[in-house]
């Protein structure tokens, strides 16, 4: 029965229906404000004397009851319980680490509920959150500033970009961003009209700061004047009687013009002929004509004079009048190797693996279609120009520099003859193309393709590069057939270098705002591949449209 009475708080009054009241609480179960979580009971149940613990309604009217936990040292310790339920426990749950903020003096048993103050004094609290600085929600700037005003250091050199001179890097010249020590001294060009850093000039074998011609020589190569005059000549070459290439005729005379002397007594058959003065000066295959008073040969076809006609007196007259017949004209089908006319010019031709190459610089004055190409433009004009250009080295007065060794190549005459023309890329880059219809210039991989061929770029350029022509003996052995002749180049600047010791031939692949090119050079066996700016002037090859 001590167990019926577990949730028996409190008993008050009667209620209208015959139960008891508990606590103010509802017992009848038809009113909306019954309350089950009491227990009631009716009146006259009860069977059992108050001190067994019944509540009947006979002698606990004013009875005041409330069950749970009243032992003081328990977790659950209820102060206002009068009836102990039963239910008291003494393992208290909590935190029980002291320099917790939620430290639980009365827990026995630590439950891991402990937290701490963040470093922003909250408990529990995640401290200042990633990319702020400060409890009160600052940020961090570019420059690692908390609450600073920078918004970007792209270089990450703790300028920041709003006021830095240089996003970016300087360059050993101090140009922010720049290309480096590229230039011909380093960070600059050569000083105008000397060919080296040091203010040489070029004396006149074009050689930098040079002493010139040896005394008692005649040229740069070491030469001197033959007999007949001609610097490193052979003289009068075998078979030849002077200097100007005349030989012996038939009676000994230089440069005469006797053909034969059949009978070697040093008068000229054909005078003997014209003029003979008696039978004893007819010679071999002529007789004496009383009515003329002439030698005159003994027949006439015997062209040769020796008495007899035969083969040779035959092919005389085939060689005097022909064989007259016709000969039959047979085309044959053009190939590589063969010349190639183009506006006016007939180029040589190679066969470099299975690529058809012209063997010589492009000399064209206008594009494929006929439009003249713009030339002879001032420095100031080449430079800043965005449209096609041609120069011929040497020409106009633009400073010129030159390491020729067997001609002036600042003679544009001359220069033209040994190395065509220098085009800017944006007449290679031109729609109206430059090279005749089924060739083209050709692109950086074309180039590639060639000197893979001829046994890569390390090796390439002596098979490339002519056997003459070349400063200090720098040629190659021109085993390609390509023809390499060190044509200099147009510095955009506004001057004409490197003739002689170094040769450039665009292609026609761009790259970002410049564009590829290769290079031959006096000192190296090998083909240089770089890139340049648009407005350099370089030679130009074509390559046939593959089939």
């Amino acid at each position: 029965m001590k167990s019926f009475f577990a949730a028996v708080l409190l008993m008050s009054s009667l209620s209208v229906s015959g139960q008891y009241q508990l606590n103010g609480a509802c017992c009848d179960p038809s009113s909306i404000d019954f309350n089950p979580t009491f227990i009631c009971i009716a009146m006259g149940e009860a069977t059992e004397s108050p001190s067994d613990g019944i509540v009947s309604d006979l002698d606990c009217p004013d009875f005041n009851a409330f069950l749970g936990c009243t032992f003081e040292l328990a977790c659950n310790y209820i102060p206002e319980a009068t009836i102990d339920d039963g239910s008291c426990f003494f393992d208290c749950p909590g935190c029980t680490d002291d320099n917790a903020c939620n430290f639980d003096p009365e827990a026995l048993q630590d439950d891991g509920s402990c937290q701490y103050l963040d470093e922003c004094g909250v408990c529990g609290g995640i401290g200042i959150p990633q990319g702020e600085c400060d409890c009160n929600g600052t940020l961090i700037d570019a420059l690692g500033v908390c609450g600073g005003s920078c918004a970007s250091d792209d270089d990450n050199d703790g300028l920041c970009d709003d006021i830095d001179e240089c996003v970016g890097q300087l360059d050993e010249c101090g140009v922010c961003n720049g290309p480096g020590a590229t230039y011909a001294c380093g960070c600059n060009e050569y000083p105008t009209g000397t060919c080296d850093c040091d203010g040489n000039v070029l004396d006149e074998c074009g050689v930098c700061g040079g002493a010139g011609i040896t005394e008692g020589q005649c040229d740069c190569d070491g030469n001197v004047l033959d007999l007949c005059g001609v610097c490193g000549g052979d003289g009068i070459p075998e078979g030849q009687c002077d200097c100007q290439g005349s030989i012996l005729d038939a009676i000994g005379v230089c440069g005469g013009d006797c053909t034969s002397d059949l009978n070697n007594n040093g008068i000229c058959d054909l005078e003997e002929l014209a003029y003979g003065c008696g039978p004893a000066n007819c010679g071999q295959g002529t007789i004496w004509d009383e009515s003329t008073q002439k030698c005159i040969p003994d027949n006439p076809s015997d062209l040769n004079f020796d008495g007899c006609v035969d083969v040779q007196d035959f092919m005389g007259h085939l060689a005097a009048f022909g064989s007259g017949c016709e000969e039959e004209i047979v085309e044959t089908p053009w190939q590589c190797g063969d010349a190639l006319t183009y506006q006016g010019y007939d180029y040589t031709t190679i066969l470099i693996g299975e690529q058809c190459w012209f063997a010589e610089n492009l000399r064209s004055e206008n594009y494929e279609n006929g439009d003249a190409i713009p030339a002879n433009l001032s420095d100031s004009d080449w430079q800043n120009t965005t449209f096609g250009a041609v120069a011929v080295y040497g020409e106009g007065s633009s400073d010129c520099y030159t390491d020729t060794p067997d001609g002036d190549a600042c003679d544009e005459t001359w220069s033209l003859n040994e190395y065509g023309r220098l085009y800017n890329w944006h007449a290679v880059d031109d729609a109206r193309g430059l090279c005749p219809s089924g060739w083209h210039v050709p692109t950086d991989e074309e180039w590639t393709v060639m000197t893979d061929f001829l046994g890569g770029v390390s090796v390439a350029g002596g098979q490339m590069k002519t056997t003459y022509g070349w400063y200090d003996g720098g040629g190659g052995t021109n085993s390609s057939g390509f023809s390499g002749l060190p044509g200099g180049n147009f510095h955009y600047y506004g001057y004409f270098y490197l003739a002689g010791s170094n040769g450039g031939w665009w292609s026609s692949s761009p790259f970002e705002d410049r564009a590829w090119f290769r290079v031959l050079n006096d000192n190296y066996e090998s083909v240089g591949r770089y890139f340049n700016s648009p407005q350099f002037g370089f030679s130009v090859r074509c390559v046939r449209d593959a089939e």
